[in-house]
C-alpha cells in the first residue's frame, strides 16, 4: 500500500529539520517569547516561567542538534 509519504517530494533530511524547527516555533508561541513579563519572570527564576521555558530551551536543542547534523541539514535550515 502506498503512502503520502511516497508521494511527496520532501526528502527525509527536509521532512526532519521542518519537524524540528516547526516544533521550536510551537514552543516559542506557547511560552510567549517575547512577553517582556515571561522575561522578567525568567530572570528572576519564577518558578511558572523557568517550567514553561525548559521545553523551549529543549527543542531549541533539538533543532540546533538537527540543523547540524550535516551540510544537507544545514542546508534546510
Amino acid at each position: 500500500m502506498l503512502t503520502s509519504a511516497e508521494f511527496s517530494g520532501q526528502s527525509e533530511v527536509e521532512r526532519e529539520v521542518r519537524g524540528a524547527l516547526a516544533a521550536y516555533k510551537v514552543r516559542l508561541v506557547m511560552t510567549h517569547h517575547r512577553n517582556w513579563w515571561h522575561r522578567l519572570g525568567c530572570w528572576c527564576g519564577d518558578a511558572e516561567s523557568v517550567r514553561i521555558e525548559e521545553p523551549l530551551e529543549a527543542a531549541e536543542g533539538r533543532a540546533w542538534e538537527i540543523g547540524g547534523r550535516s551540510a544537507e541539514h544545514a542546508s534546510w535550515v
